[in-house]
């Protein structure tokens, strides 16, 4: 089984939606995996701004109600957060390079680490 943790970059939203389903509906789901999951939704919605809440709202509230929960809502707010065109993949691994060979002052700013 896949988990949210460890396989982001291998997980579908059909997957998500799928383990929010079965979170939701299925009987041999514990109770305290339920309650985890309304918590966790219930935390990001109130730790989100106005304006994020209403971008990931547009497309949470589009989805089956078995389908809606924390894990769905928290692929939505991350894949919001973070999408990423090529591109810009692209332009940060040459930072993240470039920062691992010449260390932070290889930006133009000097950094001081008290």
């Amino acid at each position: 089984m896949k988990t949210l943790h460890e396989h982001w970059v291998d997980l579908t939203f059909e997957d998500i939606r799928f383990y929010q389903l079965l979170l939701n509906t299925s009987r041999y789901v514990r109770e305290a995996d339920q309650n985890g999951s309304n918590l966790l939704y219930k935390l990001l919605v109130n730790s989100c701004t106005y304006s994020l809440k209403e971008s990931i709202l547009k497309h949470f509230d589009q989805l089956p109600v078995e389908e809606q929960g924390g894990l769905t809502y928290l692929w939505l707010l991350l894949n919001h957060i973070f999408r990423q065109t090529p591109g810009v993949t692209e332009s940060l691994v040459k930072a993240l390079a470039l920062f691992g060979d010449k260390g932070p002052n290889s930006f133009g700013t000097k950094f001081t680490f008290k």
